[in-house]
């Protein structure tokens, strides 16, 4: 059963993706030629059609072409989001772990702890830090922590 909701989500994502393409003004021809495939090569088409098989590349790079942050995109797609406790938790935990780097010229504290000054065992401290406190409620207490490397 998981196996046709996904199906039908793939269908949608399709079909948003055409969408989106339709309504930011660009034909296929020019998403096309901005994503530097052959004009004549139906590219788009048989991504929309589904008989090619869309990659996430393909999608990051057709919603560049047409100005849509991905953000955005998936939010349209998926807007009701599940809030269940476990789902929040691994989501924080991923938004934390991969948050995205500041742009060159940002200042602050993110440049005076960039990865080159801080050593591995600061690092992994950090992030032990960090973990303990997305994972462990105040009902449920973190493990001491480890004395030394193991």
């Amino acid at each position: 059963m998981a196996r046709k909701k996904s199906d039908h989500d793939v269908v949608r994502i399709i079909s948003m993706l055409r969408d989106a393409v339709r309504y930011s003004n660009l034909s296929n021809r020019e998403v096309e030629r901005r994503l530097g495939v052959s004009a004549n090569s139906g590219y788009l088409s048989r991504l929309f059609a589904g008989t090619r098989e869309l990659k996430l590349r393909q999608i990051l790079d057709v919603l560049d072409t047409v100005g849509l942050p991905p953000a955005n995109f998936f939010r349209a797609a998926f807007p009701e989001p599940d809030e269940s406790p476990d789902v929040l938790r691994l989501e924080r935990i991923l938004a934390h772990a991969h948050a995205e780097q500041p742009k060159s010229g940002a200042s602050g504290e993110a440049e005076e702890l960039s990865a080159g000054a801080l050593a591995e065992q600061q690092i992994e401290e950090i992030m032990k830090r960090t973990l303990r406190k997305l994972l462990f409620t105040e009902e449920e207490p973190p493990p001491p922590p480890s004395r030394g490397r193991r």
